[in-house]
């Protein structure tokens, strides 16, 4: 789901595919506050020109509350995966998706065939579905609560003998800090390096000052930094290499004072 928004990919999808997708507002996942904001008229205006590329093709029903059609045509990425499957592959679709943590949300289904429609309506207004209950009650599961396999986090969660204290926190953060800088595999300035980048890409002023000092006393070259800073400004732009540029500057004016 891109810029489009979620009704006008669907109704992509519709034209290609020859039918008419119904989908139920009120099953429309947000974020909180976004309904809110959408009902108080905070409307980016991407909204409107999508609610114009829809026009006649979209049908929406009465008691649908405006802010869903206006979320139906948001134009903000959310990056989700719009995804059409027969309903008797739902449930494994559902199941498949839960066992790894993702989290599903059924919010529509086929109802004709034309040359491509999308209807608005509240699935409380009676509209017969393919999901089930136990369905729905699957595809609202927390995606915090995943069926955990060997080698997940579940292993650290469950050490037995662990101390909840702040201090015991702190020194378990510590040692894991320890480990992970640690030679292995990759040497510790090769370490220091991809520790560095991470730091710019966070943007973390005292990380950077310590993660400098760290780099210069392991012998990296101001070469070497270069090349690791820009591996961060790849990712994270021009905000990324501002940071950088400025985190520098105090940092050599620092070691070399007028």
């Amino acid at each position: 789901i891109t810029g489009f928004g979620l009704l006008a990919h669907l109704l992509r999808l519709a034209r290609q595919g020859k039918i008419t997708a119904r989908i139920f507002a009120d099953r429309l996942p947000a974020f909180d506050g976004a309904l809110a904001e959408l009902r108080d008229g905070v409307i980016p205006g991407a909204i409107e020109r999508n609610r114009e590329f829809l026009g006649d093709d979209l049908e929406v029903e009465p008691g649908v509350d405006e802010s869903l059609l206006r979320l139906g045509c948001d134009s903000q990425t959310s990056g989700g995966l719009l995804i059409a499957v027969p309903p008797q592959r739902l449930a494994r679709l559902l199941t498949e998706l839960n066992d790894r943590a993702v989290p599903a949300f059924v919010v529509g289904d086929v109802v004709a065939t034309s040359a491509g429609r999308v209807i608005l309506t509240r699935s409380s207004a009676g509209a017969a579905t393919s999901v089930s209950q136990a369905d729905i009650r699957m595809e609202n599961k927390s995606p915090l609560e995943p069926n955990h396999g060997p080698g997940c986090c579940a292993d650290v969660f469950a050490a037995a003998g662990a101390k909840g204290t702040a201090a015991e926190a702190q020194k378990g953060f510590s040692a894991m800090m320890q480990a992970v800088q640690a030679a292995g595999a990759l040497s510790d300035k090769t370490k220091e390096l991809i520790s560095f980048a991470l730091v710019l890409q966070s943007r973390c002023t005292p990380c950077f000052e310590a993660h400098y000092e760290k780099a210069r006393a392991l012998g990296l070259t101001r070469a070497e930094l270069d090349e690791a800073a820009w591996c961060a400004i790849a990712m994270g732009g021009a905000p990324v290499r501002m940071f950088y540029q400025e985190c520098l500057r105090r940092a050599e004016d620092a070691r070399c004072p007028e």
